[in-house]
């Protein structure tokens, strides 16, 4: 699969940022005024908790690619103080993009979420 990725850089993801490691994934768009900034505003607790360890990345998957363009992207980056170098927004085509959206769907019906309340 290959997306676009802001931070004023622009590269084809593959395989290898993501394998072997914890993966954090998100799907956000940046003209988004409801659930959007909390998530960010939570993937960045996370983020920042965790420092630069390399064994976790974060990814965010714009879901408005005609929008969210590199440029746009790395604004935002700017704009949320996001400083983790294992963060990483993506953008790309929207099959592809839309696709990873139904996955993850299929994925979480499958996860039991456990709470310990102490």
């Amino acid at each position: 699969m290959r997306f676009q990725i802001g931070k004023s850089r622009l590269f084809f993801v593959t395989q290898d940022l993501f394998d072997q490691k914890i993966h954090v994934a998100n799907f956000i768009f940046t003209s988004c005024g409801s659930i959007c900034p909390t998530m960010t505003h939570n993937m960045k607790i996370v983020s920042d908790s965790l420092g630069n360890d390399q064994s976790v990345v974060f990814l965010s998957y714009s879901v408005t690619p005609w929008i969210d363009s590199p440029d746009v992207l790395s604004i935002f980056i700017t704009n949320n103080s996001i400083t983790n170098p294992n963060w990483h927004f993506l953008t790309g085509n929207k099959t592809e993009i839309y696709n990873l959206v139904v996955i993850q769907k299929v994925c979480l019906r499958g996860i039991v979420v456990v709470s310990l309340l102490g």
